[in-house]
């Protein structure tokens, strides 16, 4: 019995400190991060579609807070240094459509419009980040045929990478351009019930 107390003390003892140290101890994390490095990236996305990208930073992975507030329906407000999010259904963006609810097709296809925007923005960061990739590829071959000594297959290696990234972002176009073609129907849809 002793022991049980002991336990269940030094064990409330380690959950008190790390409950009531979190705050200064998220605050020094974030502080530690400017400036790291990155060191991976996630996709993140709601019903199969992308809303946005989070880093991989120190080996804690960080969101946008604002993609994460649209597709949750949850109102966000800066208000200084303090982000302010509150429940669900707020005024950033509408939230998800409910089995049964009322929602107007007009505002089902806004909602899609949205969605589709948010998914073209994050591909658009891919794409800049495979133009990105290509220029340190390139910065390579230059720095490998100016060497004295090759390695074999050097730039054939880095001539497949920028190839990759090539297909890459012409994969990611052809899904802008598909994106843009269903929000052209949508807005259609949109303007022809306005009338």
């Amino acid at each position: 019995m002793k022991k049980n107390f002991i336990t269940g003390a030094v064990s409330g003892l380690v959950v008190g400190a790390l409950l009531f140290g979190g705050v200064p101890t998220f605050a020094a994390a974030v502080k530690s991060i400017m400036g790291a490095k990155v060191t991976g990236v996630y996709a993140v996305e709601q019903d199969g579609k992308m809303i946005a990208e989070a880093a991989v930073i120190n080996g804690s992975t960080y969101a946008p807070v604002r993609a994460i507030a649209e597709a949750t329906g949850t109102s966000l407000d800066v208000k200084g240094k303090t982000i302010v999010l509150e429940g669900t259904g707020g005024t950033t963006a509408p939230a998800p459509a409910q089995e049964g609810s009322a929602l107007t097709p007009e505002t089902k296809w806004t909602n899609q419009i949205d969605k589709l925007n948010r998914e073209i923005n994050g591909l658009n960061v891919k794409i800049n980040a495979e133009k990105e990739a290509i220029k340190g590829y390139e910065e390579r071959i230059k720095a490998e045929e100016a060497a004295k000594v090759k390695l074999p297959g050097g730039v054939e290696a880095i001539e497949a990478n920028i190839a990759e990234s090539q297909q890459l972002i012409d994969k990611y176009r052809e899904k802008i351009n598909a994106a843009n073609a269903q929000i052209a129907e949508l807005q259609k849809k949109i303007d022809a019930s306005k009338k």
